[in-house]
Parts: C-alpha cells; structure tokens; sequence
C-alpha cells in the first residue's frame, strides 16, 4: 500500500512509552523513529517522509491534538518531505478510553486511536490496517501468550485503595510480550523504568510537598502511562490514584498514596534489578 516507505514516527514525551511503542513497530516490520514532543516531530517530518505517525495526546507545549493540526496544515501546504499526493496516516496514543476522547481525535484530524496501555495486538492489527503489510510482517507474533489484556487489567484496578499486591510487582509474561517477544527489548525497558520510575517519584514527593498539585498530577499520569506499558499495574494504579486525588486537591489521600508508591517503587526496582540476569 505504501511502496517501500516503512518508515513511521512516534511522538511521546515519555521515554519508556516511545521505548515500548518502538520494539512493536520494529516487530511488525516498519523502521520506527522516536521523538518526545509535537515541535520535535515537525521539524524532523520536514526532512523525512513518514508514511504514519503515532502521537500521544497528552504532550506538554504542544499536544497530540495541535500536533496533529499542524502536521495537516503542512503537509497540505507543502512544506513536509512526504509528498502532498501521499497519505499521511496520525493515530493517536491515549490513556483516555471514554467515547469523548475518540471523538476529539477525529475531530483533530487522526485517522484512529489506540489506548494505553498498549496491547500488542490491537495495536498491530490497527497500524496494519492503516498501512498496509509488508515484507516482514507476515508473521507478526506467531506465538500468543495465555494471558489478559492490557486494557481489562487497567480497567479492574481501583482509584481510590489499590489491593496490596500478593504477585511480582511486574507481569512478567505480559511485558515481554508487549515487548515482541524479544528479551533485549525488555531488558532495556526494565532497565531505564528503574532509573525513570524512581526518579519520577522523588518529583512527585517534591511537587506534593511544594503544594503544587497541578503539576504533581501530570507527573502521575506520566508514571500511570509507563508502568502500565510495563505492566506494573500495582504501581499504575498508585499514580491514578495519585492522579485523581491531585486533581481534586486531597493532600493526606495524596501523601498516603505516595507513601504506598514509595514501597512499591522500591519493590519493583529491587525486584527488576534480581531479574535483569535471567533475561536471556
């Protein structure tokens, strides 16, 4: 459908969601670039022809929608290296599943939408769909894994009380799947989700001890997005939690839920660091 133009781009300002999303655009046979904000994306479109983006909604200075605004406005123009005879395909990366958000989407000019965390094989199926197969995608993830799906694990998790978790802190299985299947792949994401994750939770304590809930609540969202891409659903759920309360302004549930996130943080970067051997 797209000739031998593979290439696509991915917009996200977080670095384990663009880490993640690579190795499954990798895996399905196109050449992904990444890149962490809309002025980024626009400036390297206007050098190189991509023949679909993905752009996380919620970016600072410039989001996925006005992203996606703007790329339209120049690619009709002129003014980006993919030629204006071609399709230019944005599909739109979102932790936001209600019927409001898919509707903006469109609205802003994305063809399509996927949630967060990602599954696998949504997320093939809709990039295939939109552009096409090729060559090496023949046998995209031959071998399917006996496990729930992303979105209905997310789903179950409360905002408010997170059961203490009785499990690994990360569903490991799960992972290495939405990383292809590829140990490296997992090892690298496990890697630089420790250094991350821990490093976003001395933020948030610091944002909440200055009283600045605005911010604190966009620092919890990142985190929510990564460790649910990693399936590390207990630390997930903290952030939502930390999320939600942050927009509303609740100081002690917020202080409570950090301190929670704190020992979970410390579980799972203890637990990452005894299993990073074993990937093999």
């Amino acid at each position: 459908m797209f000739g031998s133009n593979r290439e696509l781009l991915i917009i996200d300002d977080n670095d384990v969601n663009r880490l993640i999303a690579s190795e499954v655009v990798r895996r399905i046979g196109f050449a992904p670039t990444a890149v962490s904000s809309g002025i980024e994306a626009i400036e390297v479109c206007k050098n190189k022809a991509f023949s679909g983006i993905l752009v996380d909604c919620e970016m600072p200075e410039m989001d996925g929608h006005q992203t996606t605004v703007r790329l339209r406005e120049l690619h009709l123009a002129g003014s980006l290296a993919l030629s204006v005879d071609a399709k230019l395909v944005i599909i739109a990366l979102t932790a936001q599943v209600v019927a409001e958000s898919r509707s903006r989407c469109l609205e802003s000019g994305m063809d399509d939408y996927l949630t967060k965390p990602i599954d696998r094989k949504v997320f093939s199926e809709v990039l295939l769909r939109h552009l096409g197969r090729t060559n090496e995608s023949a046998e995209v993830f031959p071998q399917e894994l006996p496990i729930k799906s992303a979105v209905e694990k997310t789903v179950e998790k409360t905002v408010e009380s997170p059961v203490e978790p009785v499990e690994p802190p990360i569903d490991w299985l799960e992972a290495l799947d939405r990383c292809g299947g590829r140990p490296d792949g997992l090892r690298q994401v496990l890697k630089m989700f420790s250094q991350r994750g821990s490093a976003q939770l001395d933020k948030m304590k610091l944002l909440s001890e200055a009283g600045d809930f605005e911010e604190l609540a966009r620092s919890a969202h990142a985190l929510r997005g990564s460790a649910g891409n990693l399936s590390a659903y207990h630390i997930s759920s903290l952030a939502e939690a930390i999320e939600t309360n942050s927009k509303i302004i609740e100081p002690q549930v917020v202080r409570s839920s950090l301190l929670q996130l704190e020992a979970e943080m410390d579980r799972c970067v203890s637990w990452i660091q005894d299993r990073l051997e074993e990937v093999s």
